[in-house]
């Protein structure tokens, strides 16, 4: 069959104990879906274009994600993911965030921590950093850093 179309609202909140999921149908994510889930380590939604807000919110175990379709993430989708280094989208338009807030909140991309890496298609680093809320998230810290998802080796 068609599988999984879309998570919905606070489908897994809370799920202290998932560790991995992949939901190779879905295009969306809605609001909350996995917000909790501190044991979250992997993730594969290659098809979903949309994240909701606060949808990956305090999943501590996340380290990256690649998201090679996303054009929207809501806010706080990110936020509190204290290991999330690196984030990969590699949709052919810019994604676009409704808040700043996506990857706030003691994530490595928040004001004064490490730096996380964004890739994203080399054509479209230029429409990332010229972008007022992407700018604000790549500027939040002078080691955050956009890459080119083609140097990805």
């Amino acid at each position: 069959g068609g599988g999984i179309k879309s998570i919905g609202s606070s489908a897994f909140y809370g799920c202290t104990s998932l560790t991995t999921i992949s939901v190779p149908n879905a295009t969306k994510i809605e609001n909350n879906a996995f917000y909790g889930c501190e044991s979250l380590a992997n993730i594969s939604a290659p098809n979903v274009t949309s994240v909701g807000n606060s949808v990956f919110l305090a999943c501590g175990s996340l380290t990256s994600i690649s998201l090679p379709k996303v054009t929207s993430i809501g806010s706080q989708a990110f936020s509190n993911c204290a290991k999330l280094s690196t984030v990969i989208l590699g949709a052919p338009t810019m994604c676009t965030l409704t808040n700043v807030s996506a990857f706030n909140s003691n994530t490595p991309f928040a004001s004064g921590k490490a730096g996380g890496t964004l890739y994203v298609p080399r054509n479209l680093i230029s429409t990332y950093q010229a972008d007022s809320k992407w700018n604000t998230v790549l500027n939040y810290n002078a080691n955050n850093q956009i890459k080119a998802i083609e140097d990805i080796v």
